[in-house]
C-alpha cells in the first residue's frame, strides 16, 4: 500500500485550497479543480446510445475521452460523492488496473479528499459513526479510516494547527490577518519565557509531565492493538469472559484493529467496543 503520509500530502495539495465549512467536501468541486468532467447516469445513456459502453454503470467509473478524463456516476446511489472521489483518487495515483491494493489506496485517498483529518478535528467529528454518516459510506469502510486516524494521530496533530491557520487566513484574509500575527508574536514571547522557566526547573518535576504526554499519545494505539476473540464461523468479536465463547474450542485471538479491518462487529453482550 502507498505510504500513508504521502497520501496525506497528496490530498492536502488539493483540499487546502478549497474553503468550506462543511463536510464532506464536494467531489464535483474537486473534479473541476483537476479538469475532470463529471457526468450522471442520464448523460451516460445519452453518450453511449447505440454504442457499446466500455463499462456497465454501477457506482462510478473513470475513463479517458477525446477531451481528457470523464467520470460517470450513478446519482441514485446515496454514496455517489464518495464514489466520485474514489475515481479521482485512481486518477491522482495513476492506477491502470483493478487490484485489491489499488482499491484500498483509492479508498483511503478518497476519504482524505472528502473528509480531511484537520477538517474533522475542527468540527469535532472524529468518531467512526460520524465519518460513516458524513460521507455516506459503509460502517466497515468508516471503521478502517477511523483506525488509520488513530494510528497516525501523532502525525495528524503535528499537521493540524498550521492547516487550520492557513484555512482561516484564506477565508478571512483581511479580517483576521492582524489578529493571527499578534497571536503569533505573543506565542513566541510566551514560548521563550516558558523555555527559560523549564531550564530552571528540577528534573524530577518534569518526569510526571513527560510520562503523561507519552501515555496520551500511546493510549489510542494500545487500544487498537488490544486482544479480542473470534470464532471460526462467528461474525462478532468478544471479550475473553463472554458467555458466547466460553468453553468453545474454535476460539481465536486477534487484535481489535485486525478484527475491525476483517469486518467483525462488536458483541452486543460483552461490548468489547466500550472502554472497561
Amino acid at each position: 500500500m502507498s505510504n500513508y503520509i504521502e497520501l496525506i500530502h497528496l490530498s492536502s495539495q488539493i483540499t487546502d485550497e478549497i474553503c468550506s465549512d462543511f463536510l464532506p467536501l464536494n467531489s464535483f468541486q474537486l473534479a473541476k479543480k483537476l479538469g475532470i468532467s463529471v457526468r450522471n447516469s442520464e448523460d451516460y445513456h445519452h453518450d453511449w446510445k447505440g454504442k457499446i459502453a466500455p463499462v456497465r454503470l454501477k457506482n462510478a467509473f473513470l475513463m479517458t475521452t477525446d477531451d481528457g478524463y470523464t467520470i460517470y456516476y450513478n446519482e441514485s446511489d446515496s454514496s455517489y460523492n464518495f464514489y466520485i472521489a474514489h475515481e479521482i483518487a485512481h486518477y491522482l495515483l495513476k492506477h491502470n488496473k483493478d487490484s485489491i491494493k489499488q482499491e484500498n489506496d483509492a479508498n483511503l485517498l478518497a476519504l482524505l479528499l472528502i473528509a480531511p483529518p484537520d477538517r474533522l478535528k475542527q468540527m469535532n467529528r472524529l468518531s467512526s459513526k460520524d465519518i460513516a454518516n458524513l460521507c455516506k459510506i459503509s460502517n466497515q469502510l468508516a471503521d478502517q479510516y477511523y483506525m488509520w486516524l488513530i494510528e497516525n494521530e501523532a502525525y495528524c496533530e503535528k499537521q493540524l494547527w498550521p492547516k487550520i491557520i492557513k484555512s482561516t487566513i484564506l477565508k478571512n484574509k483581511y479580517k483576521y490577518l492582524v489578529v493571527i500575527l499578534v497571536v503569533a508574536i505573543f506565542s513566541s514571547v510566551f514560548t521563550i519565557n516558558h523555555q527559560r522557566q523549564l531550564k530552571n526547573a528540577e528534573a524530577s518535576a518534569l518526569q510526571p509531565v513527560a510520562s503523561q504526554t507519552v501515555s496520551k499519545e500511546q493510549t489510542s494505539i494500545r487500544k487498537a492493538n488490544s486482544i479480542v476473540y473470534i470464532t471460526a464461523k462467528g461474525k462478532k468479536y468478544h471479550l475473553p469472559d463472554c458467555r458466547y465463547i466460553r468453553d468453545r474450542k474454535d476460539v481465536k485471538k486477534i487484535t481489535l484493529k485486525d478484527a475491525i479491518v476483517q469486518g467483525y462487529e462488536p458483541c452486543e453482550v460483552c461490548r468489547p467496543d466500550i472502554d472497561q
